[in-house]
């Protein structure tokens, strides 16, 4: 069974159709690209995807089991994390504590024993500090780590909002334009990150991204989307040769 289905599915903001009739299906350990001239849907499909929109019609299977209606909380503790295209940080915490608030689902701890730092209170902190510097080193941000969010780099800002998603463990990873605003060399250790996070914790990952050289050189299947439908999928020499798409981008004639 596919880790991810997505089956006829659309959504309509009053008498506009943002997506009609979208199919995809992806297995566990895929690395998956989702390409579209600005304005095709890509962005509105995540949102359904992660609970943000309910669809309007069709279906998402996630791991076997429906997630259309679930709340994004509950479609995260199912497994699957995302980042959105404009960074959402907490500015004013440290590069340490934004990790720390996504690991805050594995703490075993009740509210009086937070609120009082009794019990399991500070087997939590050890256990969950330990495991926030775990990710912080994978992204190379550990001299960060007591940092504001907002006195970071544009590109370590990026980093840390993929090692907050790490951090609840997910099957699927969801990136939208991940390397948005990098520079080349931010963009080539961003690439080598993704391919190693994919063979190090046998993860899905699917991505938005404009940056057509990270998505062929990265992605191994790439859907095409166009005015809310999916005009294209292959691999990334069967897209690269698609005239349709080539018109999408590019205009035709």
């Amino acid at each position: 069974m596919p880790l991810l289905q997505v089956e006829k599915l659309s959504k309509s903001f009053g008498g506009l159709l943002a997506t009609a009739n979208v199919n995809m299906d992806f297995n566990q350990g895929d690395l998956v690209g989702l390409i579209g001239p600005n304005g095709a849907g890509k962005t509105t499909l995540f949102n359904m995807l992660t609970g943000v929109y309910t669809p309007t019609s069709g279906k998402i299977i996630f791991n076997g089991k429906s997630v259309v209606g679930l709340k994004p909380y509950e479609i995260t503790k199912r497994g699957m994390a995302r980042t959105f295209q404009n960074i959402r940080l907490f500015s004013e915490f440290s590069a340490l504590d934004n990790i720390k608030v996504a690991l805050n689902f594995s703490c075993k701890q009740t509210l009086p024993e937070a609120m009082l730092r009794v019990g399991r209170y500070y087997e939590d902190e050890r256990r969950i500090t330990a495991r926030a510097e775990h990710y912080l080193d994978i992204f190379e941000l550990s001299h960060r780590r007591d940092d504001y969010a907002k006195n970071l780099s544009y590109g370590e800002q990026r980093r840390l909002e993929i090692a907050r998603a790490m951090a609840t463990e997910p099957k699927l990873l969801l990136l939208d334009e991940p390397a948005a605003g990098m520079n080349p060399q931010e963009t080539a250790q961003l690439t080598e990150m993704l391919r190693w996070i994919r063979e190090e914790y046998h993860l899905t990952i699917l991505l938005i991204e404009h940056d057509m050289h990270l998505v062929m050189s990265l992605c191994e299947k790439i859907y095409v989307l166009e005015y809310g439908r999916m005009i294209a999928v292959g691999t990334p020499d069967e897209i690269k040769a698609n005239e349709r798409v080539i018109a999408a981008y590019l205009g035709e004639g």
